[in-house]
């Protein structure tokens, strides 16, 4: 059986709020289920987005910038 996870529980999972990982999931950034009217998430799931972001170039949900030379 698939271990489903709240909003809450990903949030902790993932180190933000739960309104952080509502909004992000609605717009499609994280994979989630609709569960009747409640979005839930695997871990699985949860793992290859941070996996995701970090080959991405993106550290802490921001967008990591090179600085130029001077």
């Amino acid at each position: 059986m698939i271990e489903l996870l709240t909003i809450e529980q990903a949030a902790d999972y993932l180190g933000r709020s739960p309104k952080w990982v509502a909004a992000a999931a609605r717009r499609g950034e994280i994979p989630s289920r609709l569960v009747g009217r409640y979005r839930r998430f695997t871990p699985d799931d949860l793992s290859a987005y941070i996996d995701s972001i970090r080959v991405g170039g993106v550290a802490n949900g921001r967008v990591t910038r090179r600085r130029k030379a001077s």
